[in-house]
This record gives C-alpha cells, structure tokens and sequence, in this order.
C-alpha cells in the first residue's frame, strides 16, 4: 500500500536485504536520486546526519524539505541577482540621462554664444553705417565751406 502511494508520488521503492530503498526524482529527472536504506547513513543526501530510525515518510519528508531550502535558497539568488542588474541598468540610465543633459547644456551655451557673436557683429556693422553716414555728412558739410 505504500509502495503504491509513493507510486503515485513519482517515487519508486525497493525492498531489498538491509531495507526500503527509493528513487525520487528531482525536477521531473527520472534517472532517480536514490536515497539508501532505510536505517543506514545517508551522508550525502541528508546533509551528513545519521537517521538510523526514520520511517519512509520521514525520509520523504526529509528529503522534501530539502528540496524546498534548497528552491528558496536558488530563488533568493535569482533575486538578488535580478536586483544587482536592475541595481546596474538604473546606474547606465542615471548616466545616460547626465551625460545627455550636459550635452543639451553645452549646446544651449553654444547656441548663446553663437547668438551673441552675431548680436555684436550686427551691432558693430549698424555702427559702421552710423560712422560712415555721419561722415558722408561731415564731408559735404566741408565741401560746401570750401
């Protein structure tokens, strides 16, 4: 009856000499984690503590739970990994944006500058005209004394 309940569960037992023995398998692999007999260390799988009077359900579950540390362990790495590069894309895009801002400032200084280059030599040209009419003036203004 508990062969067939663990059947069920996906994991196949074995009786053999020294016990139950049991394949489970991990994440759908079915070539089997195979846990030693019941009553006998189980260095490995276990995590190096010996479980010489454990049922099969308590290997089970043993064997359960060391699946879950283990999920939470591998998805607090994908978490915090997925942090770090989103940690590492918003410091790219701070930059980015700095980068672009100091180009649009150096751009406007630019453009002021340019703009008033073009002021002061409009300026001087309107000043030339004002000098050379004024002169013009002065010149007829002479011939006619003379």
């Amino acid at each position: 009856m508990l062969k067939k309940a663990l059947k069920n569960q996906g994991i196949r037992a074995k009786v053999t000499k020294s016990g139950v023995s049991f394949e489970i398998p991990i994440s759908g692999d079915f070539r089997g984690a195979k846990l030693s007999p019941i009553g006998v260390h189980s260095g490995k799988l276990l995590g190096n503590k010996e479980y010489i009077h454990c049922s099969a359900s308590d290997v089970v579950l043993l064997d359960t739970e060391i699946k879950r540390e283990k999920a939470a362990q591998q998805l607090e790495r994908v978490r915090s990994a997925r942090s770090r590069r989103e940690n590492a894309e918003q410091l790219r895009k701070a930059a980015v944006e700095r980068s672009i801002q100091s180009r649009q400032e150096e751009a406007a200084l630019r453009r002021a500058d340019r703009e008033k280059e073009l002021m002061d030599k409009l300026h001087r040209r309107s000043l030339k005209r004002q000098t050379n009419k004024k002169l013009a003036h002065l010149m007829e203004l002479f011939d006619m004394l003379q």
